[in-house]
C-alpha cells in the first residue's frame, strides 16, 4: 500500500510515502481507541456496582474507606 501524497511547500512539490513518520502516530491513536473500548465497559460496571456519592462528605468517606473505588468513581480509567 504505497500511496504517494503530494504537498506544495514554497512552490515546490514534496512527495511522501505512506511509510512516513506519521505511521507511528496512527498506530498510537488506534491503540488509544482500542484501550478506550476496553475501559468503557469496566467504568460502566464500576458506576453500576458502586454509584458515586451525592455529597462532599460522602466523597471524603469513600476516599477514607476505599481509595481505589473513589478514584474509579472520579473516572480514573
Amino acid at each position: 500500500m504505497e500511496e504517494q501524497v503530494q504537498a506544495i511547500k514554497m512552490g515546490k512539490f514534496i512527495t511522501e510515502n505512506d511509510n512516513s513518520s506519521w505511521k507511528s502516530l496512527y498506530k498510537m491513536g488506534g491503540f488509544a481507541a482500542l484501550l478506550s473500548l476496553v475501559f468503557f465497559p469496566i467504568q460502566i460496571a464500576v458506576y453500576l456496582i458502586n454509584p458515586p456519592p451525592d455529597t462532599v462528605v460522602g466523597w471524603f468517606n469513600l476516599f477514607n474507606e476505599r481509595p481505589l473505588i473513589g478514584l474509579l468513581d472520579l473516572d480514573l480509567l
